[in-house]
């Protein structure tokens, strides 16, 4: 029985409401991740803020960031300061520095601190920077990090769980639009003799000439995107060649236009 056209557009409305309504599910996912990191980064730019504010003005060049989530899967947020890291050449700058800090699981503060290798204290700008630096490093040693580092929010408290438990049912229940529209074009492309399915030969081998040349085609497996096929000019496929993954648009064509030879490009 011939598929017709309408039964084809209705597949292909179908599968368009279908996905669709998974990408708004989707799409109400990664609103709720976008609450999360918009509130991540207001705490972080408060406790940043917070740093900078404390340490006053100052000659160095600063960098501060604070981030959610300390090191080894802490809770609390985490942060570092560095000093001089992008003029760290210049020859008033005796030393580039970093200077950072978390919380372990029970609240206390861990600390860490590096620096450039090269250190220059020759001139009078030079010292002047490196006391500025002892200045802030002595300060930061000195904050009660506890009381500043937070807990970050939880993806748990943003997450839409409905959204997410609903995608995921109908990811899995999709029906197999891709294989019904495929077989629909087939069915039509053997029903009007452009392609000839083969008696006695699996469901999925079909035959057509093109170009006063015989092709026989083997659908191997169908994708939403792609079709793989295996294509020879024997009846008995010996000298087919490798599989070969086209788009279904480019398949189609080769079922629906005689004249169209670009499958294998």
């Amino acid at each position: 029985m011939k598929i017709t056209a309408n039964r084809k557009d209705e597949l292909i409305r179908k599968r368009a409401e279908y996905d669709a309504e998974t990408r708004r599910l989707k799409d109400r996912e990664e609103e709720a991740e976008r609450r999360l990191r918009d509130v991540q980064y207001e705490i972080g730019e408060g406790i940043s803020n917070q740093i900078r504010n404390l340490i006053g003005d100052t000659t160095l060049n600063l960098g501060i960031n604070a981030s959610p989530y300390g090191r080894y899967g802490s809770p609390y947020y985490s942060i570092r300061i560095s000093a001089n890291e992008s003029n760290k050449f210049d020859d008033d700058v005796a030393l580039a520095w970093s200077w950072e800090t978390s919380l372990d699981d029970e609240g206390n503060a861990v600390s860490e601190s590096s620096s450039w290798s090269g250190l220059s204290a020759t001139t009078p700008a030079q010292l002047a920077d490196l006391k500025e630096s002892v200045r802030v490093i002595e300060l930061l040693n000195n904050i009660d990090w506890p009381s500043v580092l937070v807990e970050a929010p939880k993806y748990s408290d943003y997450a839409d769980k409905e959204a997410t438990a609903l995608r995921r049912e109908r990811e899995q229940a999709r029906p197999h639009f891709e294989d019904d529209l495929l077989q629909a074009m087939l069915q039509d492309a053997v029903d009007d003799r452009t392609v000839i399915h083969l008696d006695g030969r699996p469901e999925s081998a079909y035959y057509r000439e093109q170009r006063h040349r015989d092709y026989w085609a083997t659908i191997e497996k169908v994708s939403p995107k792609f079709v793989t096929v295996r294509i020879s000019h024997t009846a008995d496929m010996k000298d087919a060649r490798e599989d070969e993954r086209i788009s279904i648009d480019k398949f189609v064509r080769f079922i629906d236009d005689p004249k169209f030879d670009g499958w294998r490009r």
